[in-house]
């Protein structure tokens, strides 16, 4: 009785249930059928109520569980299409870095002022390097596991690389491009070559 007038109280359905079939079973043994009968009806009310919450509750966590699933799936759908627009722009900038050099290197065939060369050669040694230091910040959280201080160490170690790296290299392919006539003979041959093959295109088609 106390454990039934305590699961009344607190709302715990399961343990009146579990009491009123204890005092059906009791009243049964010591004869009183009518209290028997009663709490017979008790028990099997509180049965049903019981495996009604607990259906509903099945319910709500396939529900919930549904909900996880598709959250899921549309995290997963934002996270493949944020790395095919950002593999994209990583293709877009390669390309552009190599546009870059390649114009640098046509224009060092030609004769064009040194001003434009330095002034190109900044901007695709600039963008370049850059780049570098995007691609490797990008991946070092698998060595450094995003702990501050390992961050600004493995930062500093390769600005130390780069940084030195980056003006060396650039001073040493403005200064050859821009060097008196070094790729001018280069790039005369090279027009030469295309005039005279298609003067005598010209001189076939005539023929």
């Amino acid at each position: 009785m106390k454990v039934k007038a305590l699961g009344d109280k607190n709302g715990w359905l399961e343990y009146v249930e579990k009491a009123a079939k204890h005092l059906d079973t009791m009243y049964s043994r010591t004869g009183n059928y009518q209290l028997a009968s009663f709490y017979n009806g008790v028990y099997h009310q509180y049965k049903d109520s019981v495996e009604k919450l607990n259906k509903e509750k099945e319910l709500a966590q396939i529900e919930a569980t549904d909900e996880q699933y598709r959250q899921k799936k549309i995290e997963e759908e934002l996270a493949e299409k944020k790395r095919r627009k950002n593999n994209i722009q990583y293709m877009a900038i390669t390309i552009g870095i190599v546009a870059l050099f390649v114009m640098l290197v046509v224009l060092g065939m030609f004769k064009v002022s040194a001003n434009t060369i330095r002034l190109i050669g900044f901007f695709a040694f600039i963008m370049f390097f850059e780049f570098v230091f995007l691609i490797f910040k990008k991946n070092i959280y698998g060595f450094t596991h995003g702990e501050p201080w390992k961050d600004l160490a493995f930062m500093i170690a390769l600005a130390a690389i780069l940084v030195p790296l980056h003006h060396w290299l650039e001073h040493r392919v403005i200064k050859y491009l821009t060097s008196h006539n070094r790729l001018t003979a280069s790039g005369k041959t090279f027009m030469e070559k295309v005039f005279v093959r298609k003067k005598s295109s010209d001189e076939k088609s005539k023929t």
